[in-house]
């Protein structure tokens, strides 16, 4: 469940993120507040998602060779290819 959970997070933040810099370059600025700086919040938070990604994805390659699937490999599942998505797409970003 939290591989799963880690997947959605991470492919979540990436679109965020994404949007937040489309919105840069077309308006020079990022995503609206939103009320009570919700949208600035999450906006904020996806930043920092897509960075932990791809850091954890960095470290995992470096100790064990095989990037982000160590997390469900150590607990007995087998990898996830959403993981391995916002894996790949957090290393793109960053």
């Amino acid at each position: 469940r939290s591989v799963a959970a880690a997947a959605a997070a991470g492919l979540g933040s990436n679109a965020v993120m994404w949007a937040s810099l489309y919105s840069v370059a077309t308006t020079g600025g990022g995503l609206p507040a939103g009320p009570f700086g919700v949208v600035g919040l999450v906006e904020g938070v996806s930043y920092l998602l897509v960075v932990g990604l791809a850091g954890a994805a960095l470290y995992g390659k470096v100790s064990t060779g095989s990037g982000l699937p160590f997390l469900s490999e150590a607990r007995g599942e087998r990898p996830g290819g959403l993981l391995g998505a916002a894996e790949g797409l957090s290393c793109l970003s960053v």
